[in-house]
């Protein structure tokens, strides 16, 4: 359980748990834990009793500002807009994805960074491993 960001982190899996009650459960009973029984109340009860933010607070409340790693999730080179504000931050993995965002900004193209930075690296982790819940902040 990580307190600050109100998370519960997988050590195993390197992904946080997804705060619904079926979720944590799901991820429990499957691989590679195969929890049943008794162990699998007990990680239930345990989990249930924890302070954890829902999927929107997550993305809301987002860090906007690098913050230190968060144990067990991995860290991965990234980029980060530097035409976006820091309180909407745009955080990617990808180039192609960076280059394809750079327009939205007054029809700005990415070959201006060539001349003038348009986005920089950065170091980013995301809370869930699932590319439909992906939300990168800086670390």
């Amino acid at each position: 359980y990580n307190p600050i960001h109100q998370v519960v982190v997988c050590r195993r899996c390197q992904t946080c748990l997804v705060p619904r009650q079926s979720s944590v459960e799901r991820h429990l009973r499957g691989e590679p834990h195969r929890l049943l029984g008794p162990a699998l109340k007990a990680h239930l009860a345990y989990i249930d009793a924890l302070t954890l933010r829902d999927l929107e607070t997550l993305k809301r409340d987002r860090p906007r500002e690098p913050v230190a790693p968060i144990e067990h999730l991995p860290v991965h080179a990234g980029f980060r807009c530097l035409l976006c504000p820091l309180e909407e931050p745009f955080y990617t993995i990808r180039l192609p994805r960076m280059r394809d965002h750079i327009p939205s900004h007054n029809k700005r193209s990415a070959k201006e960074h060539k001349s003038t930075p348009l986005w920089e690296a950065c170091l980013l982790q995301t809370y869930f491993a699932n590319n439909a819940l992906v939300i990168y902040f800086a670390v």
